[in-house]
């Protein structure tokens, strides 16, 4: 599978299930899910990014919410 191959390559892990197992076994799915996101590292973000969202506020708008 391309996509699949893609989606390595950028550092995501695939997941699949059949319909069947999201509609007959949605807590299951959800621990699978669950268990492989505490074996991923979490990523560091981008202080270049981040900063840019929040340099910048639209006229009339605060966002000391």
């Amino acid at each position: 599978m391309r996509r699949t191959a893609f989606l390595r390559a950028q550092g995501y892990q695939v997941i699949r299930y059949w319909n069947s197992d999201i509609l007959d076994n949605v807590e299951g799915v959800l621990r699978r899910i669950e268990r492989a996101m505490e074996d991923m590292p979490s990523p560091s973000p981008s202080r270049k990014r981040e900063g840019s969202l929040w340099s910048h506020s639209p006229k009339g708008r605060d966002r000391s919410c």
